[in-house]
């Protein structure tokens, strides 16, 4: 949001909620552009898991991003959306093999959006990573493999074959 904040003629807000005929959802990050009448959709992934579902998210925001605005006060002439994901490992090998279908739908890299942010002038949707910078964020490692214990085994001791230990109720 910092970086948003920063241009020239941009405010920003976060965890933006709506519900537009029966559609609920919260846009991370919604920026607008008084002089441009543009909105930008910011959608941070610290986590790529499913490419489809996220290209379904980006255009379902772009769909609804014109009355969310609306409802707000503002008339939108231009849209923007830009996925921004955690720079892992794990999250540069999942874009890499779908990336015909993310590119598809998210062309811009960083750059290129950048350039955009200064002069708002079409619609436009990009991808691009972030580096992770433990100094600055409170998650140890975004991309860690992240360990399920069976509730079986977890407490240690004999269980009774249904999940309780042995003369619990």
């Amino acid at each position: 949001m910092r970086m948003l904040g920063a241009q020239p003629g941009w405010t920003c807000e976060a965890e933006v909620t709506f519900s537009i005929y029966g559609e609920r959802g919260s846009i991370d990050v919604l920026g607008w552009h008084a002089g441009r009448r543009a909105a930008l959709v910011i959608e941070l992934k610290t986590e790529i898991i499913d490419p489809g579902g996220l290209v379904a998210q980006v255009d379902r925001y772009r769909r609804l991003v014109r009355q969310v605005e609306r409802d707000r006060g503002a008339d939108v002439a231009v849209v923007g959306c830009w996925v921004i994901v955690a720079d892992t490992p794990t999250n540069r090998r999942r874009v890499g093999a779908h990336r015909a279908m993310l590119r598809a739908s998210l062309p811009l890299d960083a750059r290129a959006v950048s350039r955009w942010l200064n002069d708002p002038r079409e619609s436009v949707s990009g991808l691009s990573f972030l580096s992770y910078d433990p100094a600055v964020s409170t998650i140890r490692n975004p991309g860690a493999v992240k360990r399920v214990r069976n509730p079986k085994k977890a407490g240690g001791g004999p269980t009774d074959g249904v999940g309780g230990r042995e003369g619990s109720v």
